[in-house]
This record gives C-alpha cells, structure tokens and sequence, in this order.
C-alpha cells in the first residue's frame, strides 16, 4: 500500500472533484478503454462500466455544506 493511502482521510481536497469528474467524463466517453474495470464500479451490470452513481458521490462530496454553530444549550444548529 502506498504511503498516499496509508494516510489519506478519505476526503476530497480543493479542487480534486472537478479532476475525477473529468476523468469520469473520459470514462463516460471511451468505456472500451475502462471495461475491466466494471465489475469494480459497484454498478448494477457488471458487464459495462457504470459512472452515475461515482458521479453522483463525487458531486456531493465536492459541494460545501454549512459548517454547524453551537447554541447556548450546547446543541448545533445548521447556519441559516
């Protein structure tokens, strides 16, 4: 295992969506290319290479969500 993995949060840095989402664009364009990889994309159909749900995960790990406050009470509350 690479150092890089060993280590990695598991989270997308600044930046780092847009480049997988061009990659997966690349997929989406030339799948003969990535089919061996299609039982790997956790797709329905094994046989072909799925990139929604990847896509989908990519898009909502890169979108920012608001960062909670805490109230007196010690509870937190979405910012508005």
């Amino acid at each position: 295992m690479s150092r890089h993995l060993k280590f990695s949060n598991g989270r997308l840095r600044t930046g780092e969506g847009g480049m997988y989402l061009t990659i997966l664009s690349v997929m989406e364009a030339f799948p003969a290319f990535f089919e061996d990889l299609s039982d790997l994309d956790q797709g329905l159909d094994p046989s072909k290479v799925e990139t929604p749900l990847r896509r989908d995960r990519i898009q909502r790990a890169a979108t920012p969500r608001p960062t909670p406050r805490a109230t007196r009470a010690g509870r937190a509350e979405p910012d508005e």
